[in-house]
């Protein structure tokens, strides 16, 4: 899997499994987030498994992927594409790689593949664990009286990571980490990301937009009332808001299978 290789990293093999550790990571980091993924990409279950590890100045998340079906393997051994992607175990770690310098973007700093026979049997991404923080679903569970203010960062991410280039095709409210004062926010699990997304500003925006609603949001807050905070929200902005509410209200009424989301822009 040499296109995956990246000069940030340090490559290291054994027998068929292959690690990749961060240059900044410290000797004692390093064996730490190297030996849990060898571990983990070992492992035989068939669904996604994650682990927290420790060391004593930073702790990390471990997710190891099985990709299961042969065809799944090749695509993954040689590189190839699908519906503009690669399989989602391994777009997750090239995107991860591609935004490491996005401080809204929880930083990679290792990942791994198990091979046999030439075809990747199982990958791990290793990233960095964020303490002391929800996901918005759970933060308004939790604080449900700042739903609003919550929202609003959920509104100024989606705006900055399309001004990056880029679009995150799956960000409902369980992929977007907040800290308590809510003057921090991340977004997470990049599978499903696409870099320079064609069509408007606006269409994008309110695709954005309108799939968060669209899953578990709407059981927090009416459509009526989300679809206010937005234009008050859009007033500071210089966006044709109506296209953007066009496509707010197509996109969080009508679902789109996740492999025609990659022709969609």
């Amino acid at each position: 899997m040499h296109y995956l290789d990246n000069t940030s990293f340090i490559k290291s093999k054994s027998n068929n499994i292959v690690t990749y550790a961060h240059e900044s990571l410290e000797h004692e980091q390093a064996s730490a987030v190297k030996e849990a993924m060898c571990e983990s990409v070992i492992k035989k279950e068939q669904n996604k498994d994650f682990k927290l590890i420790k060391t004593p100045t930073k702790s990390y998340i471990i997710k190891n992927n099985h990709l299961g079906h042969r065809n799944k393997m090749i695509r993954a051994a040689v590189g190839i594409k699908r519906n503009g992607t690669y399989e989602y175990s391994i777009a997750e770690i090239d995107n991860q790689i591609k935004l490491i310098d996005l401080d809204y973007v929880p930083r990679i700093v290792g990942y791994a593949f198990k091979s046999k026979l030439g075809l990747v049997k199982s990958s791990s991404i290793c990233i960095e664990y964020l303490t002391d923080t929800y996901n918005i679903k759970e933060y308004i569970e939790k604080y449900p009286n700042k739903i609003e203010p919550a929202l609003i960062k959920c509104f100024n991410l989606i705006e900055k990571h399309l001004k990056d280039d880029i679009i995150h095709l799956d960000l409902w409210i369980g992929n977007i980490l907040v800290n308590k004062d809510l003057s921090k926010i991340w977004m997470i699990d990049l599978e499903f990301l696409q870099h320079s997304p064609t069509g408007s500003h606006e269409k994008k925006l309110g695709f954005c937009l309108g799939f968060m609603y669209q899953g578990t949001l709407l059981n927090y807050i009416t459509y009526e009332k989300y679809k206010a905070m937005i234009r008050d929200w859009l007033n500071n902005l210089n966006y044709d808001n109506s296209k953007v509410m066009e496509q707010l209200e197509f996109r969080s009424k009508t679902e789109i299978h996740r492999k025609e989301l990659y022709s969609y822009f």
